[in-house]
């Protein structure tokens, strides 16, 4: 592709980006946002926004892991991409985000966007495996109403079998 038709899309498609998310903000009631944000108990917000940066950080990290071998070994390169798609997840539909943020890496490291890809569908499996994770524990540890109870058991052959069977297969290495 010339780089002038590229350089077309690419603004093209920022213009695009910047109209949805202005569509999207005049159907926002800013006045009652604020007003919600001003009567909320601060400590709790500001909370609640650390732990949503620190997750954010912590996806970068786990994708991070999973691009070194691959070669794209920057962390700062990683972090980027993944608040720049977190961003654009907001904005666009269908986590569109995470399309971004192959491009990203696949562009600034200048390794095939394949392997890019594979790393996010790798590292969003282990997001799975996590989820699945902590509802067994939840379900193991926690009390349950009495309609529940008896799935305790297929809650702890889950979290017994998942990194039995993770530590048995070669999901660690890279090749």
């Amino acid at each position: 592709m010339k780089p002038a038709v590229s350089r077309l899309l690419r603004l093209s498609l920022t213009g695009l980006i910047l109209v949805m998310l202005v569509l999207f903000a005049r159907k926002v009631n800013w006045h009652d946002t604020w007003h919600t944000m001003q009567s909320a108990w601060m400590p709790m917000l500001i909370t609640a926004a650390g732990v949503n940066l620190v997750s954010i950080v912590v996806k970068a990290v786990r994708w991070w892991v999973f691009l070194r071998p691959i070669g794209a070994r920057s962390f700062p390169l990683a972090l980027r991409a993944t608040f720049a798609g977190a961003g654009l997840n907001n904005v666009l539909v269908a986590n569109g985000g995470e399309a971004a943020r192959v491009v990203f890496v696949a562009r600034a490291a200048h390794v095939p966007s394949a392997k890019v890809l594979a790393t996010l569908a790798l590292e969003r499996l282990f997001e799975l495996v996590g989820y699945v994770v902590l509802l067994s524990l939840a379900a193991t540890f926690l009390e349950l109403p009495h309609s529940l109870e008896r799935v305790k058991p297929f809650a702890i052959a889950i979290l017994v079998a998942l990194p039995v069977s993770f530590l048995g297969n070669k999901v660690w290495t890279f090749k």
